[in-house]
């Protein structure tokens, strides 16, 4: 057996024989059968956010869905439950290798998980070398350095170009669902209605909402978001103001009256927006 051999060889074993806590979590992320929810799950170093937060952005205009801890980590998780069910939820797995990242146990956590899906699933890893050499990288983990990753990161644009092509398995074109579609731009924009409270709930417009709630029912959460009075106020001066007749349809003359008044009141007069 050659030295390279003999590395590749320790280094598989020392990932397969982790500790048993590890093994645990690793039994469970391969054994469960969920639908993948995520085009990709981001694992980085928090010392790299600025690099990482505009490659996520720049994902998710090209309409990939990926887990991204600032945008997807709610207060209230438990972060080792919600980061496990994001990697299983997640088709493959973009590694932003910085030194920051090669430095720190929690991203070796990420990794070893990502390594051990690669192998026993099939799991895509896509490597983002930041700053680092492959020999940077063969010391963590050599048969990390195997892998084919994106080495010239001087342009995110590039970086997500190149990204958006693998995680799209290079189909020619691809489909994004416009804004207009968005169930929540829908709500705000006065053309839907959503549920109160549960799937089964009363349902209601913008223009209905505002109407018939008083101010301590506010602010109003909707898909991850907490929106405040003059917020819906400004998205309703809009509407007023462009198309005045699908206030009224929800309404009436009453309520849209009435609409107007408490968009004058907080500084949105609806003809600015004529």
């Amino acid at each position: 057996m050659d030295i390279t051999t003999s590395l590749c060889t320790n280094y598989w074993g020392a990932v397969i024989s982790s500790t048993a806590v590890f093994k645990q979590s690793l039994a469970n992320l391969s054994g469960k059968k969920e639908n993948k929810m995520h085009d990709s799950f981001i694992s980085y170093a928090i010392e790299d956010n600025d690099f990482v937060s505009d490659l996520a952005f720049g994902l998710k205009r090209n309409g990939l869905s990926v887990w991204f801890a600032p945008l997807s980590l709610k207060v209230g998780d438990r972060l080792l439950d919600s980061i496990e069910k994001g990697l299983n939820e997640s088709r493959t797995g973009i590694l932003i290798l910085s030194p920051s990242y090669l430095s720190k146990n929690w991203t070796s956590y990420e990794m070893d998980i990502l390594i051990r899906q690669n192998i026993e699933g099939n799991k895509k890893i896509l490597p983002i070398w930041l700053n680092v050499t492959k020999k940077d990288i063969e010391n963590k983990h050599i048969g990390l350095s195997g892998i084919v990753g994106i080495t010239d990161t001087a342009e995110v644009s590039r970086v997500v170009s190149q990204l958006v092509e693998a995680l799209s398995d290079g189909a020619p074109y691809r489909g994004v669902i416009p804004s207009w579609e968005n169930p929540e731009y829908r709500f705000l924009s006065g053309v839907s209605e959503v549920n109160l409270q549960s799937i089964d709930g009363k349902t209601t417009t913008i223009f209905e909402l505002l109407v018939h709630s008083n101010d301590e029912q506010f602010p109003f959460w909707l898909a991850g978001k907490s929106y405040s009075k003059e917020e819906l106020l400004l998205r309703v001066a809009e509407v007023i103001g462009a198309d005045p007749a699908r206030v009224k349809k929800w309404v009436g003359d009453d309520g849209y009256q009435q609409l107007w008044d408490m968009c004058i009141e907080y500084g949105y007069d609806p003809k600015m927006f004529c």
